[in-house]
């Protein structure tokens, strides 16, 4: 996962490889510990491989760092059910964090969800299925920061009211139509983030699509210029529900 992941960043930032830091042994070790299991292979591998420091990627609100984390744990008497396993800390309100759920696999990973770290939110029901996977959560955020922000021209797009009424399509089933369309329009799919998020890409505009585990299709669409997103957003519309 970490080698393709680090190659999509390096597409768009050649020198980003160079920027990132894994954590040590010792700082994994000690965050197991901490959480009191195993860690899953996937997360133990993002660690090594930019655990201290994910380098020019740009989350300003978000924080992977392992010492933050550490810091996290060993200052609260509060520990969330073992099933969570924290990865990552918002760093504004409402400062919903995020947890791999080990009671929600996903092929050869996990579910990610976001509740408020320190109260009452995980233990009264209120928790917020984000991603299918970390691969999931780590490419969404990778390609709309890398990819996607640097655009001058954005949008986001969404299931109609009607075609959320009328439309019994399964979730990957709107993806693939939604991929058809793209790659039909000249975009290339960049496929490495699951089959819950499309990352589609061409020279002058780029495309993200996901489907969070409760709630719609989410799409946002970037280009180079005004009249260049316009005629993307067209041809979403005319051929899909999304408006």
């Amino acid at each position: 996962m970490m080698d393709d992941f680090i190659a999509l960043l390096g597409r768009y930032d050649p020198d980003y490889p160079a920027t990132i830091r894994g954590a040590p042994h010792e700082r994994i070790a000690r965050f197991a510990d901490l959480v009191g299991r195993e860690l899953p292979p996937h997360y133990v591998d993002f660690l090594r491989r930019m655990g201290s420091n994910m380098g020019s990627l740009e989350l300003p609100a978000v924080s992977f760092e392992l010492d933050a984390l550490i810091e996290s744990l060993e200052s609260e008497e509060w520990r969330p059910p073992p099933r969570y396993v924290l990865v990552a800390m918002e760093l504004k309100d409402p400062y919903f964090d995020y947890y791999l759920d080990l009671d929600s696999p996903s092929e050869d990973d996990f579910w990610v969800v976001r509740f408020e770290t320190g109260g009452n939110a995980v233990f009264e029901g209120r928790v917020h299925p984000g991603y299918h996977s970390l691969r999931a959560l780590l490419f969404s955020l990778g390609f709309l920061s890398k990819r996607l922000k640097p655009m001058p021209a954005r949008t986001t797009m969404m299931m109609s009211l009607s075609g959320q009424q009328e439309s019994r399509a399964p979730q990957l089933k709107q993806l693939q139509s939604l991929k058809q369309i793209a790659l039909k329009s000249g975009f290339e799919h960049l496929a490495h983030a699951g089959p819950s998020c499309l990352l589609l890409d061409r020279e002058d505009a780029a495309i993200y699509a996901h489907h969070p585990p409760r709630g719609g299709l989410i799409v946002e669409v970037a280009s180079m210029s005004e009249a260049g997103l316009s005629k993307v957003t067209e041809v979403l519309r005319d051929n899909t529900r999304l408006a």
